[in-house]
């Protein structure tokens, strides 16, 4: 009879010791999920508006348009820059009455003055609200714009005049060249500034030649 205590089960040497017991293997995991292609959008209804369902149609690697600025965007920001110069047009125009009222033509065809005082009043006037005009108005229209891409009038209008090529302004040097070139905008009876109406970029012909775009961007800060 075996001893109970003994380290080692009985065993026969003919036939070796019994395979030893390993623990259960674990539980199985689950497999990940099948991938799936991502469905296209449903197709309408034929004959129906491509708009179904109050969505416009998505077409996969389409690029989003430019917001390229508006014709009466545009002129919108010109009669705001022309009306930011208003203040300096009336005082030109009080100088000259002063200066027209101090002098008198004479029978013989000579010019008298009557008012020494109201006429070096109305040169003043005038010279002075003249240069400050046109300096603002450089300033604004070239050096400005030519910076930051825009004048006071088109930052109020949220349009931005940007190079095609780098998307950033186009520095003082070429807003001057084409402030210049739109020239051709004028002499074309004027047909060079309505060409934003029907151009799919809303460019001028000055837009063209210096490859400048003029885009709506309310949200970009100047």
């Amino acid at each position: 009879m075996s001893d109970p205590n003994a380290p080692y089960p009985p065993h026969d040497p003919t036939q070796g010791y019994p395979p030893p017991a390993y623990p259960p293997p674990p539980p199985a995991s689950p497999l990940p999920p099948r991938f799936e292609h991502p469905q296209a959008p449903p197709v309408p209804p034929a004959g129906s508006d491509p708009t179904w369902g109050g969505q416009p149609p998505y077409t996969y690697g389409q690029p989003e348009p430019e917001p390229y600025a508006s014709w009466g965007r545009r002129v919108a920001a010109t009669l705001l820059d022309t009306l930011i110069l208003l203040p300096g047009y009336v005082v030109i125009v009080i100088g000259n009455v002063l200066v027209s009222d101090s002098i008198v033509k004479n029978p013989d065809g000579t010019a008298s003055v009557t008012d020494g005082a109201n006429l070096g009043l109305g040169l003043a006037l005038a010279g002075i609200a003249g240069l400050a005009t046109l300096i603002f108005s450089i300033w604004n229209q070239i050096f400005r714009q030519g910076r930051r891409g825009a004048t006071l009038g088109k930052q109020m209008m949220g349009i931005l005049v940007i190079s095609e090529e780098n998307a950033r302004p186009i520095g003082a040097a070429l807003t001057f060249v084409r402030s210049i070139v739109h020239f051709l905008d004028a002499i074309s009876c004027y047909i060079g500034y309505l060409w934003p109406l029907w151009d799919p970029k809303k460019q001028t012909f000055a837009d063209k030649i210096m490859k400048t775009a003029v885009l709506h961007l309310p949200d970009v800060r100047f």
